[in-house]
């Protein structure tokens, strides 16, 4: 594998925001040796750009976009076979930004891009998801979620452009005034089988999302498993009651959330599934996906972290697992 860094920058990033910061972040990525610029312009085109990198002896992509961005990149780099698999580094100029939120990356976008080059090498799971009514396999980094969650992450792209927090909460109390549909579910995590009327199921890798809510304060991206967060059918009243619960991650206090750890998991409900992965949609209620498969590739990729990162009682277990 070559010394080769291939930067894939997404313009549209932050509803087109990003393009302002093009010019200076170009400038200070081509100033390192062997870096390569490329624009995306269209959807999954940053899933294509890996794969074809991979294929030139990339050592290194750098994600710059949002959640969405990097989900694509990640996506490109799954199918790759791991001798092949670039190194991932991520610099937020997006919307939400949970992952580099997660992996304590500078929101500066040129102290993250400089981390980017100069920053740590760790190893990071993979969640991955399958819905089998379509044959289709996505990977995930974050969260992926299913019910209020995923409506909620499905109604903040269709909002006007407003700023990221306010979507967020603008789509939450939109979705518990008009989306909230409890549905039965029949699960089976690792050999534990689960029966529940429920709101939301959320497996997560990360420990937050949404910026303020930590829907999984235990989770660390390098032990190989995911944690899941359940809401259990409740009022719109508990919902609102159950809001400052997840804000500081003590949800497990309230008798209608359950959580716990899991590598495979099975779900089937007869009604047809909303369900998101990083943020990103992967199917609605049209769809008519009635079952899903969520399962972890431990440490699948390699990642790069800011040098300042520390592991312990952070998002990594107990130590960075650098690799030289």
């Amino acid at each position: 594998m070559s010394d080769s860094i291939v930067c894939i920058f997404n313009p549209s990033a932050n509803q087109g925001k990003a393009n302002t910061l093009e010019s200076d972040l170009r400038r200070l990525a081509e100033a390192h040796p062997n870096t390569e610029w490329i624009r995306t312009a269209h959807p999954h085109q940053a899933e294509e750009i890996v794969i074809s990198a991979a294929s030139q002896g990339c050592k290194r992509v750098i994600a710059l976009g949002g959640d969405g961005t990097v989900n694509e990149v990640v996506n490109g780099l799954m199918l790759l076979p791991p001798e092949h698999k670039p190194e991932l580094a991520v610099v937020p100029i997006g919307t939400g930004n949970e992952v580099a939120r997660n992996l304590d990356i500078s929101e500066n976008p040129r102290e993250a891009l400089l981390s980017a080059f100069e920053g740590v090498l760790g190893q990071m799971d993979v969640g991955y998801i399958t819905l089998p009514d379509s044959m289709k396999t996505s990977y995930w980094l974050n969260t992926a979620g299913i019910g209020l969650d995923a409506i909620v992450s499905t109604q903040v792209h269709e909002l006007p452009p407003v700023r990221a927090d306010i979507g967020y909460w603008s789509a939450f109390f939109y979705a518990i005034v008009f989306n909230h549909t409890p549905f039965h579910i029949e699960a089976v995590l690792d050999s534990q089988p689960i029966s529940a009327n429920t709101l939301m199921f959320v497996a997560c890798n990360g420990r937050k999302e949404g910026k303020l809510i930590q829907i999984a304060p235990n989770a660390q991206c390098d032990d190989g498993v995911l944690e899941y967060s359940m809401l259990r059918a409740a009022s719109r009243w508990q919902v609102l009651v159950s809001l400052p619960f997840f804000m500081l991650g003590k949800q497990s206090l309230l008798p209608y959330v359950s959580s716990g750890s899991f590598q495979t998991l099975t779900l089937k409900s007869k009604t047809p599934l909303t369900i998101h992965a990083d943020g990103e949609t992967l199917c609605k209620p049209k769809a008519h996906i009635h079952r899903v498969e969520i399962g972890v590739l431990p440490r699948a990729i390699k990642i790069v972290l800011p040098e300042t990162k520390t592991a312990p009682g952070g998002w990594f277990s107990l130590s960075l697992r650098s690799i030289k």
